[in-house]
């Protein structure tokens, strides 16, 4: 059952999914080698200042919090920052590059996919 559930979590199949944390951009709510559970969203409009989201920009994840949410031209623009950051991310987030909202946090579990990662990774 656990083995199950775990492989649903990871697959994204149903409205949670698990990610790991890579990188410290969001100590001290989480660091690397953490995992998330998100919540898939479709609708942006839900979004508060002080959630934290699971993003897409440039085809890398990131997982901050929201600082802003801006409507404009019948679209939402969300403006992000990374706890441990000194500043808000350089770009804005477009709704649909939204993935979800972080709801918990499990701490270490996320070493083995980031060690796996970075053995293949020959970026």
């Amino acid at each position: 059952i656990i083995l199950i559930s775990f492989t649903a979590l990871v697959s994204g199949i149903f409205r949670y999914k698990i990610v790991a944390v890579a990188s410290n951009s969001m100590i001290p709510v989480f660091e690397r080698g953490d995992a998330v559970i998100y919540e898939k969203i479709n609708n942006v409009e839900d979004l508060n200042v002080g959630d934290i989201l699971v993003f897409q920009h440039n085809d890398i994840f990131y997982i901050h919090r929201v600082v802003e949410v801006v409507y404009k031209n019948k679209e939402y623009m969300i403006y992000t920052k990374g706890d441990n950051n000194a500043d808000n991310d350089n770009f804005v987030t477009s709704q649909n590059d939204v993935v979800g909202v972080v709801k918990k946090e499990i701490k270490y579990i996320g070493y083995p996919t980031l060690w796996v990662t970075e053995l293949f990774d020959k970026r």
